[in-house]
């Protein structure tokens, strides 16, 4: 089984993880995001280029963009967890994908060529180079050709995907008989993408009083947490009422599972069952090892701490209700 930890964004995922380390026969992962899945022009974005749409211009981007997201920033840690491994695999994987590559140019590929990225620019060189050539009888086109790559997938790509992604967990020491977690696989606002590359998998969805989750990424951490909007409180809140504007439909699934990180501190005992459960884990052989609710519930209730933030945080209360968690009735 494989089982996907997310959360939107500093909102506790890490408490799960943590948890999930003290039962007996789980593997958990997380010296790194696993977001192959979740990142631009990853593998649900190469899905959709080559079984859903199958454009026969956006094939050849979608694989250009997956080959440069090989050796990104964000591959380094997975490449360094495998030794190298991940590379290899990932380069065999997507030539398995290329039914035919040659040497070409369309006029969509400019973003992918290395010169000046402007429609004119180009249009116009053409154009000169195009009556040069000709004048000189010299059969070359410009910009110069470069390596192109078609490919329209069916049912094979789901084959090859789930093979290349049980080859990175070995890789990663992973024993697939046993239960796997992996960090932040499944994204929170739609969990169950993804979970068609897999045999049996469940995602574990973590969230966080908005109110908190404000101070912390606008006031505590603002620079760690540039990915949310940190201009005001109105923008925070439009911005966490869209995250959780399909939230019904999202978690009505009976593999995916919704958690408040105050529920696994405020009332730990019955949250650990609920994980526990619907898992199927039978052994908690180190409670508070990795995760102790004495240690984070001092990561709640922190804008109790900024009386000058009165407004703001009356905002939230008024905009966010539904989402406040009610640590007066937790005492």
């Amino acid at each position: 089984m494989i089982i996907g930890v997310s959360g939107y964004g500093a909102t506790g995922a890490s408490a799960v993880l943590d948890l999930l380390k003290e039962f007996d026969g789980v593997q958990v992962v997380d010296d790194f995001e696993f977001q192959l899945f979740q990142q631009p022009d990853g593998l649900l974005d190469l899905e959709y280029h080559l079984v859903k749409s199958k454009g026969r211009i956006r094939c050849n981007a979608a694989i250009t963009r997956f080959k440069k997201n090989i050796k990104s920033r964000r591959t380094i840690k997975i490449a360094k967890a495998t030794k190298g491994e991940y590379y290899k695999l990932t380069n065999m994987y997507i030539e398995s994908l290329i039914d035919l590559k040659w040497k070409g140019f369309s006029s969509y590929d400019s973003n992918d060529l290395k010169i000046f990225d402007d429609s004119e620019f180009l249009v116009l060189a053409n154009r000169i180079l195009y009556k040069a050539f000709k004048y000189l009888k010299i059969k070359r086109a410009f910009p110069i050709s470069a390596e192109r790559y078609f490919s329209i997938q069916n049912q094979e790509f789901y084959d090859k995907t789930k093979d290349y992604i049980n080859n990175i967990l070995i890789s990663l020491n992973c024993d697939l008989n046993k239960k796997i977690v992996l960090d932040q696989l499944f994204s929170a606002t739609n969990p169950t993408e993804g979970f068609q590359f897999f045999t049996e998998a469940k995602a574990i969805i973590v969230d966080r009083d908005p109110r908190d989750l404000y101070i912390y990424t606008n006031i505590i951490r603002p620079e760690h947490n540039r990915y949310m909007p940190n201009n005001s409180v109105y923008a925070f809140v439009k911005y966490y009422k869209l995250l959780h504007l399909n939230f019904k439909e999202n978690f009505d699934n009976a593999n995916v599972l919704y958690i408040r990180f105050e529920d696994l501190i405020y009332d730990y005992t019955k949250t650990v069952k609920t994980i526990a459960d619907f898992l199927g884990l039978k052994s908690h052989t180190n409670p508070i090892k990795y995760f102790n609710p004495e240690v984070s519930i001092n990561n709640t209730q922190t804008y109790k701490e900024f009386n000058e933030l009165h407004h703001e945080i009356s905002y939230i209360e008024s905009e966010l209700k539904e989402w406040t968690y009610d640590f007066e009735s937790r005492k």
